[in-house]
This record gives structure tokens, sequence and C-alpha cells, in this order.
């Protein structure tokens, strides 16, 4: 799993509903020569092969030779085909293929590029030389015993709750994407039975999964509205609801009301904090990740200064309290991952570890 001696150019796409972003990426002799970005809407595009001419148009990589593409889609792979939930086109690999003969080609789950860009941190760790630059931007959020055979985790809340995991294959670290986010939530005390009632018969939410909880579109409009209407709890802020609901930075206003001491925002980025925390630990304790456990995602990102400071109890306490397995979770490191390029960092390096 040694990066030292390849070279070429390689291409990594990371589509999602709203935004796509790609990059091309110069090796030599496994140092990182060039590396160069773009980002195109998707709504802009009906096919595939329009945004890549688009993308390849930008990075100016029309006529290089390519040693490898690969492509992370917000969205299940099955059978080397890729269908976006809210975009009315797919990415098939035979596409692919068929654009770049002789590439490597490798279409995945957005959540198995986030681990690919947590393999190579933990192969850095363990002496492998990995590109300077395509190692993604991280921070310890929790100490702990790193196995370095021991497999991991990864949770990312965006639009919608990312999770993934990570095995050790007996030569190297493979990551596999997964759906666990739409698993069913459940609750641990009366107030999380109280939210779990809410959403079922109050906001008619059939299935209460994850998601509903740990994310942005969904998770934290439910959670206010269940502090405010449920709990009984009021804002000090005028309009924060308006915001929260359907403004176009609902992280960025609960936080500053936090910081002005509203109880509401407060509330609600606890609660958030203490379910992200306590569903890390379910998936943690799954597969169980002595290899680590990486916390990743856009809506947490935007977070960071939250979750890293007057929160970071809540998240700790909601995955730890397991019963006879919170000597256990306490002592997993918890590496937060703070690059906004994570998924696409990690789909291009899928392609050169």
């Amino acid at each position: 799993m040694v990066a030292s001696g390849i070279s070429g150019n390689f291409l990594a796409f990371d589509i999602g509903g709203t935004k796509i972003e790609a990059a091309i990426a110069g090796l030599e002799s496994g140092r990182l020569k060039s590396f160069k970005t773009v980002r195109v809407a998707t709504g802009d595009h009906s096919s595939f092969s329009s945004v890549m001419a688009a993308v390849l148009r930008a990075l100016q990589a029309g006529d290089g030779i390519l040693s490898g593409a690969a492509v992370a889609v917000a969205g299940p792979v099955v059978g080397g085909r890729a269908h976006l939930t809210n975009v009315p086109w797919a990415v098939e690999e035979d596409v692919l293929r068929g654009l770049f003969p002789g590439a490597r080609i490798h279409l995945m789950n957005d959540m198995e590029a986030h681990g690919h860009a947590a393999v190579a941190l933990m192969a850095h760790r363990r002496g492998v030389a990995v590109p300077a630059g395509l190692l993604v931007e991280s921070s310890e959020l929790l100490g702990g015993k790193v196995d370095p055979q021991g497999s991991a985790c990864v949770i990312a809340p965006g639009t919608g709750l990312g999770e993934g995991f990570i095995v050790w294959t007996g030569s190297k670290h493979q990551p596999v994407g997964s759906e666990g986010g739409h698993s069913s939530f459940s609750p641990i005390d009366d107030e999380q039975m109280r939210l779990l009632n809410f959403l079922r018969h109050t906001q008619g939410h059939h299935h209460v999964s994850w998601e509903r909880l740990v994310s942005g579109k969904f998770g934290l409009p439910n959670l206010y509205l269940f502090v405010t209407r449920d709990l009984g709890m009021q804002t000090k802020v005028e309009g924060l609801e308006a915001e929260v609901i359907d403004g176009e930075q609902p992280v960025q206003a609960l936080m500053t009301a936090a910081d002005e001491g509203d109880p509401v925002a407060s509330k609600v980025l606890e609660m958030f904090m203490g379910l992200m925390g306590q569903e890390t630990g379910n998936l943690a304790l799954k597969v169980l990740a002595t290899g680590g456990v990486f916390v990743s995602g856009g809506l947490v990102q935007r977070m960071k200064v939250a979750l890293k400071g007057r929160y970071l109890d809540a998240f700790r306490e909601g995955m730890c309290a397991k019963g006879r397995f919170r000597p256990l979770l306490a002592n997993l490191p918890v590496t937060f991952l703070e690059d906004k390029l994570t998924a696409l960092k990690g789909a291009m390096v899928s392609l050169v570890l």
C-alpha cells in the first residue's frame, strides 16, 4: 500500500444533489505535482456526459491521458450504476471505462470516499507514504489508543446522515459504504421517548430514522420544533424559527443565538450533539472501531466551533453512555475531518493508494 512509485494524471468527482466538486491531480513518483479543482452546479446539467465535458473543459484536461478516474456519489452504487436522489441522471462504470479506456475506474458511494480519506490518515500514521496534498485537514476530537490493524467507522452529518465503516483485510484498510443513517432511531430516556412520539404522531413520520435527527435538512428543524412545540421552550431571538426551518444558514443562526444566551438554540444544539454522539457510539460498537472513529460531513464542519467547544461534553457523553461498554468507547480515538474537500480527496486517494 505504498504510493511512492505512482505517476500519472488522476481525475476525481464528488457528485451531490446541489453541487459537483471535481479535481485533477498530477503525480510523479508518488509526489503530488499539481492539484486543480473546479465546482459546477448539478442542476445545470442534464446528464453525466454534460458534467464531464464541463469539468474537463474547466480543468483543461480534455487532451491528457488519464491513469485513473474516481466518482463518488451521494447514493447507493449497485451493479456498477449509481442513481442520485433528486437528480434525473445516472453514473455508470461502463460509461467511465468508455470515456477513459485503460484507466483505473472507481465508482463509489460518497461515504466510501470519506472512508478513503480516513484510510489515508490511518496509513500516514503507520508510516505509509501518502502524497501530502491529498491528506485532509483533521484534528483530534477525543483522545484514545489506536489499534493500527483495527476496524474504524465514519459518521458524516450533512444534508442527510452518512455512515460508513473501514475493515482491515490483513494487508490494508478497506472502506465500505453504508446506508446506516436510515436505520431506526432508538431512544434511551424519557425525553427521547417524547421526541420519538412527537415525530411519529405530531409530525407524521411512520419510520423515525437517525437521519431525521442528525442532519441539516431534517434533524435541525425537527429538533427545533420538538423543543418549542413539545417541550414548550420559547426563543428570545426574533425570526429564529424561520431561519432554522427555511433559512439558508440555520447552523449559523443557531450558533449565534446560543452565543447570545438563547435557551432554545442552546437546547437544540445540545440535543443534536448528544444524539450525534449516541449514534456514533452505536456505529463504533457495531464495527468495534478500535482503529478509530472519524467525524466528517459538511453540517458538522460548519458546527466546528460548537462541537470542539461548549458541546463537546454532550457529544462525548452521547457516544460513551453505553453501560458496561463505556470504558471501551471512552478509549476510542475520535478524529475530526475538517477538510471541506474530504470526499473529493478521498475519491482521489482511492486511485493512488
